[in-house]
């Protein structure tokens, strides 16, 4: 059975009187989502990126949590759709930051994967607070 990741919910023991200010996402929940175009060589990246993650996160012997989204993700860029959320830009940033400096990734896609990491993280920052 693939494990589940369940998000921390404030305990007794660390609930403090501002907790809800510290621990609570204060994002909106926009689901608007934005277009990309990318080159060949970005497209091959990115769904290269996206499947090791996903056939490593599937793997029986593997702790990572079950990839929902990267599994919804996948199957938009199969079909050729390279629209994301801004939960799916930061997602896929990092993915792609940490896909573009692995040992195993094809060096010809270390300079796609970070173009397209930085462009998707320049694109969907998250909201900046006061």
């Amino acid at each position: 059975m693939p494990y589940v990741y369940i998000p921390h919910a404030p305990c007794m023991y660390c609930r403090h009187p501002n907790w809800r200010s510290r621990t609570m996402s204060t994002e909106s929940n926009d689901t608007s989502e934005t277009a990309f175009e990318f080159s060949l060589p970005e497209q091959w990246a990115l769904h290269s990126a996206v499947r090791s993650h996903t056939k490593d996160a599937l793997d029986e012997s593997s702790r990572l949590p079950y990839p929902a989204v990267e599994l919804a993700i996948l199957g938009r860029i199969e079909d050729g759709e390279f629209t994301f959320t801004a939960f799916e830009c930061r997602r896929l940033a990092a993915l792609l930051s940490q896909y573009a400096t692995h040992d195993q990734t094809p060096r010809i896609d270390h300079d796609p994967a970070r173009a397209i990491a930085g462009q998707l993280r320049d694109h969907c920052q998250p909201p900046r607070h006061r």
